[in-house]
């Protein structure tokens, strides 16, 4: 059973309690009776302005200031899985993983490193020939550790890879641990052979 609040005539009261009662009106009256029995609260309401939020149609679920989606994507140049032995001596995934590291913590994007790293591999008898150079950046972008837009920026990698060699090839052709130790790039070299590790030896 409902209690109801029962006030003596004048007294104030704050409960926000509003009651109304109708005997018999028509139908329009009571329309406007119960419109303006709301009305003064609609009036005092309080509304904030959210700005900086992100707006989500909840039905699609996306947000409104999110980008068009007319954005072409970058082009990605596609190379399959089996050109790799073109180049590496052996494909396991722990080869794999090990060249993955090795592109991580020396690569940054300097495509002179790049031709360390293959000089390296090569004095550590992983790849089978020394100075295929082309088919090396594309082993690279089949196992997924070289990203490249197309076959002009293929062309700009391996001309630059083949640079670097050329310019160290005037110096030597031996392998990296008999450079002198004066050579601008055999410590890099050396740090890469050692974190190659004990499975795959130097043999330069």
């Amino acid at each position: 059973m409902s209690e109801r609040n029962h006030y003596d005539a004048g007294a104030i009261h704050n409960d926000h309690h509003k009651e109304i009662n109708i005997g018999t009106v028509s139908e329009s009256v009571l329309k406007d009776l119960i419109s303006n029995f709301f009305k003064d609260d609609a009036e005092d309401a309080e509304y904030e302005e959210v700005k900086g939020k992100e707006v989500v149609d909840p039905v699609q679920g996306i947000a409104d200031n999110a980008p068009a989606g007319n954005e072409t994507p970058k082009p990605k140049l596609v190379v399959p899985e089996s050109e790799v032995a073109k180049c590496f001596k052996f494909t396991y995934d722990f080869v794999k993983l090990k060249v993955a590291d090795i592109i991580r913590d020396y690569y940054k994007g300097s495509y002179a490193n790049l031709a360390l790293i293959e000089i390296t591999l090569f004095d550590h008898k992983q790849l089978n020939r020394r100075n295929s150079h082309k088919a090396f950046v594309r082993a690279l972008i089949a196992w997924g550790l070289l990203e490249v837009a197309d076959e002009e920026e293929l062309k700009k990698i391996v001309s630059a890879v083949t640079d670097k060699h050329n310019r160290l090839n005037r110096i030597s052709r031996e392998g990296y641990k008999k450079w002198g130790d004066d050579h601008p790039d055999k410590s890099i070299c050396e740090k890469i052979g050692r974190d190659l590790g004990d499975s795959m030896p130097y043999n330069g």
